[in-house]
């Protein structure tokens, strides 16, 4: 099932007794009928979407979905939140109608109807704001004209008439999504219910969702306290190090080939980012430590050959905790904090056997992109 008709089905109906958001060019109430006549459009065309809905449209036109349901059921939404929920849910509802009818007969009398109606819909003043004047002037120039044939193209070959929607549904096209990439920027990792824009983490999920290092654990959780694992932090660590892992193989035991994390093992075990691990034992489900978490980042470093000369080491003399840390992880514990990959939780300590919450990870691999100046 495409991921925004799943959306659309998690939830129907609201509280409707919740004040209006008065500063807001669009209310709450405004953002939940849309949200309403959305769901609406999307259940009349489900068969048609299920067709001609590609993945990538699909993933995109979801993500003001489930901004809009998320703001519908937070108590802490601001005008800003309602706002721009508004404007990409009705720029996502554009889009997917033009998607509807790109498969049908765009000169039919029906389709040329829309196509007028959703030309002011999406080319608003909220859309020429965006853009530079000179584009904004080529397009109002191309959409009065194409509203003009629309009532009367008698001027024109039909070919030439078909040849100007064509280009001007285009253009409406890649309108809606520039507009919809506007509010997907806006919200960002809002998909996800349990993390709040106010959080500590918010911009540390941000930054790892949006760059794929983490998923979430549903279409709308990314459950920011749960503990992660050894085979998690590996899989992620791959993927920020963008690692070929073709042809990788494991020598550890309890990783079985089948495995999501069996690739990432290997690459790690390869490159020698988990030479701290004696045995054949990964123990992949067990929650990684903080001093197995820097280690293997410390080692990581050490394999792209990431100078650390310009660095006071002399900072880890900081950590007041030390003498926790198994001797595999000492000199990784200093390289870290010194760097700044961890910044300890006050009065020297660093908790090196402690364990990590993926969203405390994914505020790490914030600081380990900054250190390594990688993007």
């Amino acid at each position: 099932m495409k991921r925004i008709i799943t959306a659309i089905l998690a939830i129907m109906l609201f509280a409707t007794a919740v004040p209006s958001v008065s500063a807001a060019a669009h209310t709450y109430e405004d953002l939940q009928k849309l949200y309403d006549e959305v769901a609406n459009y999307i259940f009349r065309a489900e068969k048609t979407l299920q067709v001609v809905l590609t993945d990538d449209e699909d993933e995109f036109c979801s993500v003001p979905v489930l901004a809009a349901k998320k703001t519908l059921l937070s108590q802490n939404y601001t005008d800003a939140d309602v706002n721009n929920a508004y404007n990409g849910l009705d720029d996502a509802l554009s889009m997917l109608i033009l998607i509807v009818q790109r498969n049908g007969q765009l000169t039919s009398q029906k389709t040329l109807n829309l196509i007028a109606a959703l030309s002011t819909r999406i080319l608003d003043d909220n859309y020429y704001s965006l853009i530079d004047a000179e584009t904004g002037d080529i397009i109002r120039a191309k959409a009065k004209r194409v509203n003009d044939l629309i009532k009367d193209h008698s001027s024109v070959s039909e070919a030439d008439f078909a040849t100007e929607i064509q280009d001007f549904y285009t253009v409406m096209y890649d309108a809606a999504k520039f507009k919809i990439t506007v509010c997907n920027d806006y919200f960002s990792t809002i998909v996800f219910t349990d993390v709040n824009r106010d959080a500590w983490f918010y911009d540390a999920v941000n930054y790892v969702y949006n760059n794929g290092l983490f998923k979430g654990t549903s279409d709308t959780t990314f459950e920011p306290y749960s503990i992660m694992t050894r085979a998690m932090f590996i899989t992620v660590l791959s993927r920020f190090a963008y690692a070929d892992l073709e042809g990788y193989e494991t020598s550890f035991a309890d990783v079985p080939a089948d495995e999501y994390y069996y690739a990432p093992v290997g690459w790690a075990e390869g490159c020698g980012i988990l030479d701290w691990i004696n045995g054949d034992a990964f123990e992949p489900n067990e929650p990684i430590t903080r001093e197995e978490m820097v280690t293997c980042m410390y080692n990581y470093a050490k394999f792209i050959k990431f100078d650390s000369s310009d660095y006071d080491m002399s900072m880890a003399d900081m950590i007041t905790d030390m003498d926790e840390a198994g001797e595999f992880s000492e000199s990784a514990l200093r390289w870290a904090f010194s760097v700044g990959v961890i910044s300890g939780y006050g009065n020297g300590e660093i908790k090196p056997k402690g364990t990590a919450t993926r969203a405390e990870v994914a505020q790490v691999y914030i600081n380990l992109q900054t250190v390594l100046g990688v993007a």
